[in-house]
């Protein structure tokens, strides 16, 4: 079940719905292929309102589905690790990065750097998972109520929100959803993760 609003979405992940309903990655995984970019890496920003809504776990699975649908290579990645890749990450890509399943990589622990680049060097790093190799690079961030750089923001290709059924508030997500308007972010939809139940309506507004 997908409904779209312009080109966002409010989709419900796997394993939280009924067994009759579809997979609704295939609704997000479709999305971002459509968003694919040419000649580069699309850098896409999965991030929520507050914290504990499953970024990491849906960033995973988003990963997958497009593997499965498409067999292209998507980079997973926090927004910590991405900090800290060595300068010049294209330049060891064989020890920087590692496939832990079929299309999907993350980066190798033991190659990342002490300390993270300058906050002023941010969007020197987005330019650099660009050019890395795969198709895709999904950005695991931290919530947008603790102070996402605005360069993230405006410098991915997407951003995806992942929405914690029953936690998060309506009036904190219209809230994200207007600020994240004013970083001039390339919003996709939302991710409504933990639900067991049908998605109400009034969440439509708000995307």
């Amino acid at each position: 079940m997908m409904e779209q609003h312009a080109t966002r979405a409010v989709l419900a992940a796997p394993g939280q719905s009924s067994p009759q309903e579809p997979n609704h990655l295939t609704g997000v995984a479709e999305e971002l292929l459509f968003r694919r970019q040419r000649g580069r890496s699309t850098v896409i920003v999965l991030t929520s309102v507050r914290p504990a809504a499953g970024v990491t776990y849906v960033t995973g699975l988003v990963a997958a589905e497009i593997a499965r649908l498409k067999g292209l290579d998507s980079l997973v990645i926090t927004l910590e690790e991405a900090m800290r890749l060595p300068d010049q990450p294209e330049e060891s890509e064989e020890d920087t990065f590692l496939e832990t399943t079929p299309h999907v990589w993350v980066a190798a622990q033991d190659a990342l750097q002490p300390e993270p680049v300058a906050p002023g060097a941010i969007a020197k790093r987005i330019r650099e998972l660009q050019n890395w190799p795969g198709t895709f690079v999904l950005l695991d961030c931290p919530p947008l109520n603790q102070d996402l750089p605005a360069d993230i923001l405006s410098m991915a290709d997407g951003v995806v929100l992942v929405v914690a059924a029953g936690e998060t508030r309506q009036a904190d997500l219209a809230q994200a959803a207007a600020g994240l308007d004013e970083t001039g972010a390339p919003i996709i939809g939302m991710i409504l993760n933990k639900r067991s139940y049908a998605i109400p309506k009034s969440i439509f507004r708000y995307v």
